[in-house]
């Protein structure tokens, strides 16, 4: 679970300073599909911890896949 938070980490920041750089807004939608799929890992995580922020991370993971499938 480490390694593939890791790794989508780096993808959504190399994704996002490459947008900035180049101005081109082309692959927002997906970083923000990917962005949304890293808040679900974490709200999952969050529910074996038996914490409440899960319910938090849960519902902003949900509306961040929505307004990206939107937005496709």
């Amino acid at each position: 679970m480490k390694f593939i938070k890791i790794s989508l980490t780096c993808l959504i920041v190399y994704i996002f300073v490459h947008s900035l750089i180049k101005n081109d807004f082309l692959y927002s939608p997906i970083s923000s599909l990917l962005l949304g799929c890293l808040l679900a890992i974490v709200g999952l995580e969050q529910f074996k911890k038996r914490r409440n922020w899960g319910y938090l991370f849960s519902a902003v993971s949900l509306l961040v896949i929505v307004v990206s499938i939107y937005s496709f």
